[in-house]
This record gives structure tokens, sequence and C-alpha cells, in this order.
């Protein structure tokens, strides 16, 4: 795929999953209410648990099904795919921890682009464990903490359907870098909002009593609207550039590069924020509230390390023919 038609195609490919993500969130909160007749916390949540297993259970099955018809009966129809289109059969590419940061190092591009699956899931997990525990403190009942997420997963699924609709006409209009600047830029600003009102939160009191309610829960809905944002956005926004990013390289970098960043930037991203989560609550002995003010700061350094490697890899980027820039008028 060119990156033109990636520019109009890439974001409309969440389009469907995203509202399978709002209908399960739908189903989720139906569970959590099945076994609220249920004398006992343990019961009530065991039997959510019990038929939200089953469920992925036989959707996994039914994702075999489709994934092998699809290999057996689409790619190989030539009515479907012409044979230039159609991928030459070829070994499962697999590289190691070692491997793969032997392999990004040696490229500045493939570099920046783990530079920026880095930073996103180290700033989104410094975010997401504090509105949890945020979430826990609210909703201490089990069953009551599913049901919330639940109503979350609705929320982001049809927030990201029509998000992804702006997304891709943003960045056909707007270009790679503003799209790609979009999602440091909403998740460092309602990041750091939401971390003020975890804080400082005899300044948020006076507020939330003026909206009849507590700060507590003023917190815990900002940092809904923060996650919801975020994700959305993400969605819409950081997967299809990151993905676009890769379509200017030769095959050879296009495959292990996807594979490396995939290894490390997702590893260390995933790891990074809660690693360094750990090492705050050892060192400070405090517990998630005690240690936001150092979780706010790495979120805001993180995202400047984020944003500056947008503006870096753009210009490889056009370098390498991905984009045309317009001239200055």
């Amino acid at each position: 795929m060119k990156v033109k038609e990636a520019k109009r195609f890439y974001a409309h490919f969440y389009l469907i999953a995203n509202l399978a993500t709002a209908f399960s969130g739908i189903v989720g909160r139906f569970y959590a209410k099945v076994g609220q007749h249920l004398p006992t916390e343990f019961e009530r949540y065991g039997q959510t648990v019990h038929y939200t297993a089953w469920t992925v259970v036989l959707l996994g099955l039914l994702v075999m099904f489709l994934y092998n018809y699809l290999n057996s009966k689409v790619v190989t129809d030539p009515r479907l795919v012409t044979a230039d289109e159609a991928m030459p059969e070829k070994k499962k590419l697999k590289l190691g921890v070692g491997e793969s940061i032997k392999f990004i190092f040696q490229s500045k591009y493939l570099g920046l682009i783990a530079i920026l699956v880095i930073s996103y899931g180290i700033t989104i997990n410094l975010v997401e464990v504090a509105w949890k525990q945020e979430i826990h403190h609210l909703y201490p009942e089990k069953s009551h903490y599913n049901a919330y997420m639940n109503l979350v997963s609705t929320i982001n699924g049809l927030t990201t359907f029509f998000v992804i609709l702006i997304g891709g006409y943003l960045v056909r209009v707007m270009g790679w870098r503003a799209g790609a600047l979009a999602t440091p830029f909403a998740l460092g600003i309602t990041g750091v909002i939401f971390f003020y009102f975890m804080i400082f939160t005899d300044s948020v009191t006076p507020l939330a009593a003026i909206l009849g309610t507590t700060a507590l829960t003023l917190t815990v809905v900002f940092g809904t609207i923060q996650n919801v944002l975020s994700k959305s956005i993400k969605y819409a926004l950081f997967d299809p550039t990151k993905e676009m990013s890769y379509i200017p390289l030769d095959p050879e970098s296009k495959a292990k590069g996807k594979a490396a960043v995939d290894v490390v930037g997702g590893r260390l991203g995933k790891g990074g924020g809660a690693a360094i989560q750990q090492i705050l609550f050892l060192i400070t002995g405090l517990g998630t509230a005690g240690i936001a003010p150092y979780s706010a700061s790495l979120l805001l350094i993180f995202t400047l390390i984020w944003i500056w490697a947008v503006f870096n890899l753009h210009k490889l980027f056009v370098a390498k023919g991905g984009e045309e820039v317009k001239p200055k008028a």
C-alpha cells in the first residue's frame, strides 16, 4: 500500500474494531449484573468471570476459523487477489530482544519509531495506574469496578469510531506530522491536568462542591475523559501514522524493523512505565497518590522526548519520499 492510499484507508481499518470494543463494554456490563442476586462479593464477581471467560474462548475459536478461511480461501483466490498482490510464503520472522535492540541501533529511522512506541507505553502507563487506583477508591467492590471499566470500554469504542473519521481527514489534509503530534499533545496536556486534580485535592474540593460531587469523583471523571481522549486519538492517529512510517523503507528494514520495534518498543513501553513506578514506590515508600508528583514530572519529560522524536522522524520520512512538503507561500 502506498503512503497516499494509507492516509485514506489505514485509520478506517480500526472503525469496525472499535464498534466491537464498544459492544464488548455493553456485554461486560451485562455480565457484571448477572450475579448481583448472589450473597457475597466473591460469588458475584466469580459469576462475571465465568461468563466472560466462556465468551473469550468462543470468540477466540471464531477468530481462528476466520483467519484460516482468509488464508486458505481468500488470499489464494485469483478473482480477489492478483498474482502481483499476493505475498510470497516466507518463514515467520522472529527476533530476540538482543537482536531487536541491535537492529534498531543500526538505524536512526527505526530508533525514532521505537522512541515513539516506548514513549506512548510509558506515558499512558503512568497515567492509567494512578487513574485506576482512584477508581478502586471510588468503587471498592470488584463487580462495581468491573461495571465501570466496561462502561469506559463502550465510551472508548464509540469515541474512537468518530475520532477516526476526523483523524483520517486530518492526516490527508495536514500531513503525517500533524497526525503524529496529536497523540503526545493530547496525552501530555490531559495527563498533567489529571495529576493536578489528584495532587491538589484541596483546591479541587470547592469546584466539586459547586458541582454537587466529591473531589475523588471529579478526579475519576476527568481521568476517564483523559483515558478516552488519549486512547481514541492513539487508535485514530498514532497507530496509522506509525504504520505509515514503515512504508518508505526497503523490504528487509520494513519486515525486520517492525518486528524489532514491536519487541523492544512494546516491552519497554509497557514494562518501562510499571518499572519506573515500582522504583518510585521502593525509593519513596509512598503509595500511588504519594508518587503522583514524580509521575506527573516524568509524564511531561517523556512527552517532550516523544514530540522531539516526531519532528526528527518526519524529516527522515520526507527525505525517503514518504510525504511531500508543500512549499511556503
